[in-house]
């Protein structure tokens, strides 16, 4: 084998190995967010659970926790504090409530052998 082929070989590979990472990332289901929607009666909660906004975090290993509601029955929520081992994220609902989406995520702390 001449060089040529061996770095040949390492591109197929490294491609292949990134279309298996690829493949194994769950974005949310088209049909669940319009689920959510109907079920929580939020206007435009379908279009932000499936806006590219919402698939960058998914694939930070963000997770759509639940949604924060401003309207005039109940208290406006606040966003939660990041603690050490969940930190919060929101995007805006384009609805007349200005509700938001609230995002979550594990903090991973890389803990040292000796």
């Amino acid at each position: 084998m001449s060089d040529g082929e061996d770095g040949w070989m390492s591109v197929v590979n490294k491609k292949k190995e990134r279309r298996a990472k690829q493949g194994t990332r769950k974005y949310m289901p088209e049909k669940v967010a319009y689920k959510l929607q109907h079920d929580l009666d939020i206007t435009g909660l379908a279009s932000v659970l499936l806006s590219t906004e919402s698939r960058n975090l998914q694939e930070d290993d963000w997770v759509f926790d639940r949604v924060l509601k401003n309207d005039t029955e109940t208290d406006p929520e606040d966003e939660p504090s990041n603690t050490g081992e969940v930190e919060f994220m929101c995007l805006p609902i384009p609805n007349k409530w200005n509700d938001r989406a609230l995002f979550s995520r594990r903090i991973v702390i890389a803990r040292e052998s000796n």
